[in-house]
């Protein structure tokens, strides 16, 4: 228990200490880049709080801070979680290179997947850090009431929780 309350102590912090660098960024970033991240920002915190497992939750933004998260969840069932995220987010990007302006014109002369994923790369990183900021605040009460309120779960979508379907959608 120790344990466990000392890595959502340094995951809260990890998160608090990267919003104060974060903002400096954003002061000089361009705000077509910047609402990028925002509307990435919005699809992830969508998913992590009405579509995902509740678990996912802090184990992602542990995953993301590097801070060793200890789980019940089998290993299998966490790669299958949390290919079916990424799969989600991945989808949210191509559609937003054929639907965004800004990312249209930045993408056009790209003709290397490589070239494209070192467009993305930072604007996703920095998307998932908006997702961190915006639950670190929450983290320790919610998982004091999760540890009280046991049995009481909201819906997962089926994409978290049936992989074949999963992997039927690919094909």
């Amino acid at each position: 228990m120790k344990n466990n309350i000392e890595s959502q102590k340094m995951l809260i912090d990890y998160y608090l200490d990267a919003k104060e660098s974060f903002l400096e960024k954003m002061k000089s970033e361009d705000d077509e880049r910047s609402n990028l991240k925002f509307k990435i920002a919005a699809l992830v915190i969508y998913e992590l709080t009405n579509s995902a497992p509740d678990w996912f939750k802090y184990y992602f933004l542990s995953s993301i801070a590097k801070i060793e998260h200890q789980t019940d969840t089998l290993y299998e069932n966490i790669l299958k979680v949390e290919s079916a995220f990424y799969e989600v987010v991945a989808d949210y990007l191509i559609k937003m290179e054929s639907e965004v302006d800004y990312v249209k014109k930045i993408i056009a002369p790209m003709t290397e997947e490589e070239d494209k994923k070192d467009f993305w790369k930072p604007i996703v990183f920095d998307a998932f850090l908006i997702a961190g900021i915006y639950f670190a605040p929450s983290l320790v009460p919610s998982l004091k009431l999760k540890n009280n309120i046991k049995g009481k779960q909201r819906k997962i979508h089926p994409r978290y929780s049936n992989p074949v379907a999963s992997e039927a959608r690919r094909v």
